[in-house]
């Protein structure tokens, strides 16, 4: 498989994971297209139609597909602090988000994640980052490393969207940075056992602080809201 389809296949699973449902072959057009264009260019079309029928702007693609290849730069080049979190969201979320790249100024409240308020965000966001430059030679198992910084981003949420195409890519930027050389592609289809993974590091994380964990599941043990 090409490299350009690799991240397609990749972008294209973790922009469905945040509920943009953008279809893969036009995934790979515009992530084709952007590469053809060269860094930094405007491509002509603004907006796709998804598989829901809505209207997603291109950048959803294009500018997931630089934030992909920057965490590939960025792997290579620890350690790491928060101007490098606010800069690959600011990739990310470019064309997208007004406030890409800068942290919420909002609670939020997502059933099942405990809200943090925005005074709270850098100090959180410091555990992340110490996960993060812990490097192979400290990580006792790299894969579980990699999913530990993944899941306690979630937990901080600390921006207003993108939180999830975040955390996972920093899932990867660890999981480059100890050598696995692999990328974690989680398929739109596994979404449920995604979503319970997260829950569960959630229920673990309060009962190690003493807290009662949040409730999370429906009476169907469905997840009812996904962390965004």
């Amino acid at each position: 498989m090409a490299e350009i389809e690799r991240i397609a296949k990749y972008v294209y699973n973790s922009n469905r994971l945040d509920g943009v449902h953008i279809p893969y072959e036009t995934t790979l057009e515009l992530l084709i297209a952007a590469e053809a264009a060269g860094e930094g260019a405007t491509l002509s079309i603004d907006e796709v139609t998804g598989l829901d029928g809505r209207s997603y702007e291109a950048e959803n693609v294009t500018s997931h597909g630089a934030a992909f290849r920057r965490m590939q730069q960025l792997a290579a080049h620890p350690p790491y602090d928060e101007r490098h979190i606010r800069e690959l969201h600011g990739t990310l979320m470019r064309g997208v988000l007004l406030s890409a790249g800068e942290y919420r100024e909002c609670t939020l409240r997502y059933r099942g994640i405990p809200p943090v308020p925005p005074e709270q965000i850098p100090q959180r966001l410091r555990r992340v980052l110490a996960l993060m430059n812990r490097g192979p030679d400290r990580a006792r198992d790299p894969k579980l490393l990699a999913w530990q910084v993944h899941h306690e981003f979630i937990y901080v949420h600390p921006f207003i969207q993108g939180n999830g195409r975040m955390a996972r890519l920093l899932l990867n930027l660890v999981r480059l940075r100890c050598g696995l050389g692999s990328i974690e592609v989680i398929p739109f289809d596994k979404r449920e056992e995604y979503l319970h993974s997260i829950v569960a590091y959630g229920v673990r994380l309060a009962r190690a602080q003493g807290q009662s964990p949040a409730a999370t599941t429906s009476r169907s043990g469905r997840i009812l809201d996904p962390p965004g």
